[in-house]
């Protein structure tokens, strides 16, 4: 599912100094911890309760376009021999990628007391979540509030490729 820009990624795209409209090859002049200026692709929701239906959304906090198949994610930190390279997409600035997990597919599923963690292909880590049992209940999902610049808190329902609320 395909969302595009919507207002709250503008605070986000303005942190990293880049223009909305801008259609280049996504850099950051400088990566920060503070969620409300991170720059590049964001783990923004969870929604793992360790069922087959499994899925996290990330989203293009840049302003320029990023090649999914640029990345990769896996549950283990450090653990790039088990990781999976995302599809090959490319995400627009402020465009939204939902990603089923399944171990069929995957070689693990998301779990209730998990992690998840976003690698660029040199290995360098672009984002993570780190959730206990309970903050992804079934139905519900462990997301960013405000949108994509909050940090992660448990949400009663899912907000599956739309803004978290």
């Amino acid at each position: 599912m395909r969302k595009h820009l919507v207002p709250a990624f503008a605070v986000a795209v303005a942190a990293c100094g880049h223009p909305a409209a801008a259609p280049q090859v996504a850099t950051c002049a400088a990566r920060v911890s503070s969620p409300a200026a991170r720059c590049g692709l964001v783990l923004n929701e969870v929604a793992a309760a360790g069922r087959s239906d499994d899925w996290f959304e990330v989203v293009n906090t840049s302003g320029g376009l990023i090649d999914l198949s640029d990345y990769a994610y896996v549950d283990t930190p450090g653990a790039l021999d088990r990781a999976r390279a995302f599809p090959a997409f490319t995400l627009e600035p402020g465009e939204r990628h939902v990603q089923h997990v399944s171990t069929a597919i995957d070689g693990f599923q998301l779990g209730g007391d998990e992690a998840l963690w976003i690698y660029r292909a040199d290995g360098t880590p672009e984002d993570h979540a780190d959730w206990d049992k309970g903050d992804s209940p079934a139905g519900g999902s462990y997301a960013r509030e405000p949108d994509v610049t909050g940090a992660f808190t448990a949400i009663a329902r899912d907000t599956e490729g739309s803004p978290n609320s």
